[in-house]
């Protein structure tokens, strides 16, 4: 496979060249170490000799070493760049002199690699050669100076660091809160604090990821704290670092909630829900009776969905005895999910009980039939009676028997339910009207099925439509259409699934990429040629390596074939 690879060096065509050299270096095949010193010698394309170069790092050995000597006098300052990093990684002490020339080069990139590469092989014995870079006017080279140095304990590199903070410049208090992470001092708790706060972006993601390596008593109020940060991918990092206090009393989590901003809160409900900790739900219910803005509390209707037990169905049926009519559509739908013995006997339970307004029974009808049509069984009744006792412990399949014993029950209910005022509730004469005039029939089974309409009042757009949705709707919009696409296309739906909550295109692409590497075999080779085009070079190279694995390239043809 190397050989032919190797072969495809030699296209005049660019691309295939910059394609080839990329999957060598994945392959890390040292019979290819050869060719490509070659490319990294001879290329007059400085983005194939950095390409090039990067591979032989990736390869390594003596002739890789060599490479990066011989190109580090090259023209193009990235070339230069790639070449001193690779000294760094592949050489010795032997090589301080000639990377130490490359501190003064005119090129920040290549000053900021010089420094990183002298302190991997010279360690102590290049400080004094370091010291002038803590006053470059470059943010890297000051940065890798600073964790360079600290590493032998230079007060000199604290206090440049401490200045950087208070620069004018963005890019300089951003490169301050980058070394403080490499630094992981619990002492630079307070300066990560101050930099949360700043008015760059950069300069607060820098920080928080900064205190994902630092310890201190004060990190989690400040981790929560960021949860309700403007920026939304700043809020997924404070998330992920959240998770680490999964095992923290919850009483200690809830402990900040009261002074953090309304959207930190709700990322921290959303997140202790997915924890499935049943200590949460007192302080669950507690901020629900408090709260007096639906904006929290679907998130809190969602996070006692994801507890899902009995305390916290009791909890969700008792909100659709209240009014607000978003909020019980909302407890319905999540109700739906949870689907356990215990959904079914307090909604059974709230049909019965006449204080209940009409919309709520409707709701609690409504699920009842849905959880009916999901997991009964066309089997008699008799058979579901006689099974009883194998599903004693298996609470999902009581569901059918309980539903099939109590269907009889439930068809009365909803025929006393469906009433023209009920109906008129839902303030839509387009719907109520048409189905009010059914009820008027004399035909019984016309009537008994009026409710089932209420299953076909949302026109699900094809699929397609939804997946253009989901790019422009908002959280719930999405939760919704999400449910909408996996009853239509549940294999699709977990392809999709990962990308919904991520905001950043950024990030999209490269979960893409991943799931190009997993399962792009799956692909036709046509539209695995197409990837390979991408603009995006996560995707075009994770493409091409899919189809380095299951076809070849043919000189001749120019086009690939299956192997």
């Amino acid at each position: 496979m190397t050989r032919s690879i190797v072969e495809l060096l030699s296209s005049k065509d660019i691309e295939i060249r910059k394609k080839a050299i990329f999957a060598l270096g994945e392959l890390k095949n040292k019979k290819a170490v050869k060719a490509l010193v070659q490319v990294a010698i001879q290329e007059t394309h400085s983005e194939v000799k950095i390409l090039a170069l990067e591979a032989l790092i990736k390869i390594g050995g003596m002739q890789a070493l060599e490479a990066m000597i011989l190109s580090i006098e090259d023209i193009h300052p990235l070339v230069r760049a790639t070449a001193v990093k690779g000294i760094g990684l592949l050489g010795s002490s032997k090589e301080i002199p000639l990377v130490t020339s490359k501190l003064k080069d005119k090129d920040k990139t290549v000053r900021a690699e010089a420094v990183e590469a002298l302190y991997r092989i010279g360690g102590e014995k290049v400080n004094q050669v370091l010291n002038p870079l803590l006053e470059d006017p470059d943010s890297r080279v000051r940065v890798n100076t600073i964790i360079a140095l600290h590493q032998v304990g230079s007060q000199e590199a604290i206090e440049t660091l401490k200045n950087m903070v208070q620069d004018n410049k963005g890019d300089m208090r951003a490169g301050a809160a980058y070394a403080i992470g490499k630094i992981a001092s619990h002492n630079m708790i307070d300066i990560l604090a101050y930099l949360l706060n700043d008015r760059d972006p950069r300069v607060r993601q820098n920080a928080i990821e900064a205190l994902r390596n630092i310890e201190s008593e004060r990190k989690l109020e400040l981790v929560a704290r960021t949860l309700g940060d403007e920026n939304p991918e700043i809020q997924e990092i404070a998330a992920e670092i959240f998770q680490e206090y999964r095992n923290l009393p919850i009483e200690e989590i809830f402990s900040y909630f009261k002074n953090l901003n309304k959207i930190a809160q709700r990322n921290l409900i959303e997140i202790v829900g997915k924890w499935k900790n049943p200590q949460a739900l007192p302080f669950f219910k507690e901020i629900f009776s408090q709260e007096g803005e639906d904006f929290l509390r679907f998130s809190i209707i969602e996070a006692m969905s994801e507890l899902g037990n009995d305390e916290a169905v009791d909890a969700l049926v008792d909100i659709l005895r209240q009014k607000g009519e978003p909020l019980r559509m909302n407890v319905a739908e999540v109700l739906r999910k949870i689907a356990s013995p215990r959904v079914v006997e307090k909604l059974l339970d709230l049909l019965r009980d006449k204080s209940v307004d009409g919309f709520g029974r409707i709701l609690a009808a409504e699920v009842l039939e849905y959880i009916g049509d999901i997991y009964i069984s066309k089997a008699p009744v008799k058979l579901w009676k006689e099974q009883a006792v194998q599903f004693e412990n298996q609470p999902h399949q009581i569901i059918p028997l309980l539903k099939k014993v109590l269907k009889a029950e439930l068809e009365m209910l909803l025929q006393n339910l469906i009433t023209e005022e009920t109906l008129k509730s839902l303030k839509d004469p387009e719907i109520t009207e048409p189905i009010i005039q059914y009820l008027e029939e004399e035909n019984d089974q016309i009537r008994q099925k009026v409710f089932k309409t209420f299953e076909n009042l949302d026109d699900r757009e094809p699929l397609a439509e939804i997946i253009k949705k989901l790019k422009k709707a908002d959280r719930q919009e999405r939760l919704a259409l999400l449910d909408a696409m996996e009853r239509m296309d549940r294999e699709l739906a977990k392809l999709v699934l990962p990308f919904l909550n991520l905001p950043d295109p950024y990030i999209i692409k490269a979960n893409m990429a991943r799931l190009l590497r997993q399962q792009g075999q799956q692909i036709e080779i046509r539209n695995l040629e197409n990837l390979s085009h991408s603009p995006d070079e996560r995707i075009s190279q994770s493409a091409v390596l899919v189809l380095f694995r299951v076809a070849s390239w043919n000189l001749r043809t120019g086009k690939w074939h299956a192997a």
